[in-house]
């Protein structure tokens, strides 16, 4: 649909180009009016665009036209784009968290794993751990190569499991991990999330909610790596 296309503000004599997906009821409209005629340069904008399915989308072709001036001429082209967007499950509210661990799991971890808060002591740098965890002030003082050593917080880590909403359909089970993700994200509890055939281990923060969003949204695709 071209529709919103051909409306231009008598009073703005100035170079547009207009921008929208097949079907889309939104436009995104690009200013060109202090570019010169042989000016090139970037021009970053966005097209939202509704998702109506969980999981990989390829957008479809973008429609971009330009009717100046005052809509005497106009040109136009369809841009076919390989992009592709992963539509996260629509969250879904419930009471019971699906999954196992917290208070009966919590120990002691390496530093740098996520769900670390409490200080415990040292132990020997074992081949394998992290560079990131060696207590290098310590080691630079003579006192050996040694990794710090936290205490999970009192929550310890949850473990979200899509197989106990058993009997509950696939789509309301990611919708209902979804909702739980989120939540802990907001809480910054340290969570895992088991999949059949993918597992996300713990960690919190931001980029732990995002790997955990993603890896729902690619459940069942084949074609996900």
């Amino acid at each position: 649909s071209d529709k919103g296309f051909s409306h231009i503000d008598g009073a703005e004599l100035r170079r547009r180009i207009a921008a929208a997906h097949a079907g889309a009821t939104e436009i995104a409209f690009l200013d060109l009016r202090e570019r010169g005629p042989f000016h090139h340069a970037q021009i970053l904008f966005s097209v939202n665009l509704p998702l109506s399915r969980r999981g990989r989308v390829r957008p479809p072709r973008l429609r971009v036209e330009s009717r100046y001036p005052l809509g005497l001429l106009r040109s136009w082209s369809l841009v076919s784009l390989e992009q592709v967007c992963l539509a996260w499950p629509r969250p879904q509210e419930s009471q019971d968290c699906p999954a196992d661990g917290g208070d009966r799991e919590r120990q002691v971890a390496s530093a740098g794993q996520s769900g670390s808060e409490e200080f415990q002591g040292l132990r020997g740098y074992v081949p394998g751990d992290s560079l990131a965890q060696v207590d290098w002030k310590g080691y630079a003082r003579g006192r050996g190569l040694n990794v710090k050593l936290f205490e999970e917080p009192a929550s310890g880590r949850l473990w979200l499991r899509y197989d106990r909403l058993e009997g509950v359909p696939v789509e309301r089970r990611l919708s209902i991990l979804c909702f739980w993700v989120q939540r802990l994200s907001r809480e910054n509890r340290p969570f895992a999330l088991v999949l059949p055939g993918a597992e996300l281990p713990p960690g919190q923060g931001e980029e732990q909610r995002l790997r955990a969003l993603n890896l729902l949204a690619r459940h069942g695709d084949t074609e996900a790596h």
